[in-house]
């Protein structure tokens, strides 16, 4: 994680509240918080309602190792990722965004099921 922090490459990171850490052990945070990252600079003013974001966390589970994705919901001016709120949007770091979120993601295989099936689907009717 160090790596992700202090390198050159731009990211965008939903950060909980430290509030929102109480109560999760340590091995279960090391394990999905690669899931609270996605590549590049995202601006909350251009997430829309059921886009669909890949996170950084990779589960083998998933056809090649696909990516763990995160799905963004918008109602006028309200903007959330999976079932948390973003409270203090558009935070500029030295390589990335914050986005400040009221609660710890935690992983959904249904979301990461969705977008492989649809790659998958996607991919076959080029075939």
């Amino acid at each position: 994680m160090t790596s992700l922090l202090t390198g050159t490459a731009n990211y965008t990171i939903f950060a909980p509240t430290n509030a929102a850490f109480s109560g999760i052990s340590l091995p279960a945070l090391a394990q999905t918080l690669q899931y609270h990252f996605t590549p590049g600079q995202v601006l909350s003013t251009l997430l829309s309602n059921g886009v669909l974001l890949r996170s950084l966390l990779s589960l083998p589970t998933l056809p090649a190792g696909g990516p763990q994705v995160l799905k963004i919901f918008r109602v006028q001016d309200f903007v959330g990722v999976n079932d948390a709120n973003i409270t203090l949007a558009d935070n500029f770091a030295s390589n990335g965004i914050v986005q400040v979120i009221d609660r710890y993601l935690s992983l959904s295989l249904s979301l990461s099921l969705s977008l492989s099936l649809s790659l998958s689907l996607s991919l076959s009717l080029f075939l």
